[in-house]
């Protein structure tokens, strides 16, 4: 997604949700690229379920089980997993 490779996020957010809505649970990347759109943004809890979803369609994916490693090691305990 050219917008989002240019740092164009609030651009490219809203292009990523609408390809996902046309064809859920399809392609991991993406989940993986909405995710770390969501993180540049600041919003953690939808990071969380997008890397989520994204492992779910893809358990190997390891920038995903990465991207999720981090938020995870940057919330208290009680925060962890509970999503947005």
């Amino acid at each position: 997604m050219e917008c989002a490779r240019i740092g164009r996020f609030e651009e490219a957010e809203p292009l990523l949700a609408r390809a996902i809505e046309l064809a859920p649970g399809i392609e991991a990347p993406k989940y993986l690229a909405l995710a770390e759109i969501q993180m540049e943004l600041g919003r953690l809890g939808q990071t969380e379920t997008l890397l989520r979803q994204a492992l779910e369609i893809d358990d190997g994916n390891s920038r995903a089980r990465t991207l999720l490693g981090q938020i995870e090691a940057s919330q208290p305990p009680e925060h962890v997993g509970s999503g947005p």
